[in-house]
């Protein structure tokens, strides 16, 4: 999310399109492609649902995923719906009924899921059936809200304790010690048939499958909630058998080792320095986590930068890597699909709507994508659009002095987001009185670009603009002043006025 170096701006006689050029990348190994997910008519009517965004993700084979929910809204539901990914994205309605909670890979190829609907299952729901493995009773008060499995078990995470449900039995653990409030988060099968989750207040606990619950804790007073101890939110293991987690709270990736010793990795705070209370910008905040399948890294959603991070498992550096979106997209959840992963986002449309979109990542890939940096300040950029936009007012001159109708402007634009230009031009017969006319726009330029990517847009003549040029420029003077308004960086309106007949 940086802003690269200037380049010189320059008009071509005969052109009619604006280019805005952006300085080329280093190679660094990953790149982020994103997958819009196609509208459906399933019980919609017109116009046709928009997907929602992803409930619960779970691969199902190289560039697929099954994703819950993103059939939000219509009157028959999916349990999931199968999407692979690819140049066209096809979505395939997987069994009908209350989309799945969550999903973990089960015994015989199919996913398990849990339902959040009063039913309270575990089912092996292949395409497109669907076969209860277990059923709570109906007082049960079950409140399932995270599953993982291994060796044959599913641990689920209900309410404030843990469950293991082995050949259609259940066993519940009761977590000692828990204060009021706290309560299992998230959860992820680990070494020796044991079950690891993170506590709402600043611990690991590793529940075996006899019963034997260990408190890692992190920190060394895990219950005052305003200290700087850990907050670990999402779990996984690592490909050297580790236990990492992320800290919302504060910005930290975490990593255990089987004898209990621990390391905190910082993210990067990538905010400009005069950002104020009322900006886009927020600190980072990891959500869910997965090892990558190259066995290097392990990778990490960031809502709060609008990032994808991985951090290494030898190392422990951290590196984040922005969303190539137009407009603000949320990353959730992230799993591994073959040789990629995939994530899942949304996207606000207004009025406090969302829509679902799916992003996939391929390490090992070049030239890649460049990694998130600390963008400049607001006026740093203010400052060098004011240099670009005047000189492109410089330039823009002799179209309207030769009675050209068209130009092309190459300029660099702030990140990604979107950029409008409008040159406005007020006229003054040459006369001792400086008679002003009313300022008019005279030529537009509209682009919507991705981070680090080329747009081209069309500089069009306005009529009003047409209209100056053939009652002749050379007659009046002319003064063109360039507004730019841009977004994604820094929302915002640049103006550039060079005083100087045409």
């Amino acid at each position: 999310m940086c802003m690269t170096k200037l380049v010189k701006t320059a008009f071509v006689a005969t052109a009619v399109e604006i280019l805005l050029a952006v300085t080329p990348v280093v190679a660094t190994g990953l790149t982020i492609t994103q997958h819009p997910l196609p509208d459906y008519a399933h019980d919609c009517g017109e116009p046709p649902c928009r997907p929602s965004p992803a409930q619960a993700l779970l691969a199902a084979g190289p560039g697929r995923v099954l994703a819950s929910a993103v059939e939000g809204g219509t009157a028959a539901r999916d349990v999931y719906t199968e999407i692979a990914l690819g140049p066209k994205v096809v979505m395939t309605p997987g069994p009908a009924g209350s989309p799945a909670y969550a999903m973990a890979p089960g015994l015989n190829g199919h996913p398990w899921v849990i339902f959040n609907d009063g039913s309270m299952r575990l089912a092996d729901a292949p395409l497109p059936g669907l076969t209860t493995l277990f059923q709570y009773g109906p007082d049960s008060k079950a409140q399932p809200t995270g599953l993982t499995t291994g060796a044959g078990a599913a641990w689920l995470i209900n309410h404030e304790k843990v469950d293991r449900i082995l050949g259609g039995s259940v066993t519940s653990f009761s977590p000692p010690g828990l204060w009021p409030g706290e309560y299992p988060l998230d959860i992820v099968a680990g070494p020796e048939e044991s079950a690891w989750y993170t506590n709402a207040v600043g611990a690991i606990e590793q529940i075996t499958a006899t019963g034997q619950e260990i408190d890692h804790t992190i920190g060394p007073d895990p219950r005052n909630v305003f200290g700087d101890h850990a907050r670990p939110r999402s779990i996984a293991v690592g490909p050297e058998g580790a236990i990492w987690w992320t800290d919302e709270i504060h910005a930290r990736i975490g990593r255990m080792t089987d004898d209990g010793a621990f390391q905190e990795f910082d993210i990067p705070d990538h905010r400009p320095p005069d950002r104020s209370a009322g900006d886009s910008f927020g600190p980072p905040r990891p959500r869910a986590l997965v090892a990558g399948p190259e066995h290097e890294f392990m990778y990490f959603t960031d809502p709060g930068d609008n990032a994808i991070g991985r951090v290494s498992v030898v190392s422990g550096e951290v590196t984040e890597y922005p969303i190539p979106a137009t407009s603000l997209v949320f990353p959730a959840d992230i799993t591994v699909a073959g040789n990629e992963l995939v994530f899942d986002e949304s996207e606000a449309v207004g009025e406090g709507h969302e829509v679902g979109l799916l992003g996939s990542i391929m390490p090992n890939t070049s030239p890649g994508d460049s990694p998130l940096t600390t963008p400049p300040s607001r006026s740093e950029i203010v400052t060098a659009l004011q240099a670009q936009l005047k000189r492109a007012t410089m330039e823009a001159r002799p179209a309207f002095r030769r009675r050209r109708q068209s130009f092309a402007l190459t300029v660099t634009p702030p990140e990604a987001g979107s950029l409008i230009m409008t040159w406005t031009a007020v006229t003054r017969a040459p006369t001792r009185k400086h008679t002003v006319t009313t300022p008019v726009a005279v030529a537009t330029a509209r682009a919507a670009f991705g981070l680090a990517r080329t747009a081209t847009v069309a500089v069009k003549l306005t009529s009003e603009g047409l209209r100056l040029r053939s009652r002749g420029g050379r007659r009046s003077h002319l003064r063109l002043t360039l507004q730019a308004t841009f977004s994604g960086l820094w929302a915002g309106q640049v103006e550039a006025s060079v005083r100087q007949g045409a």
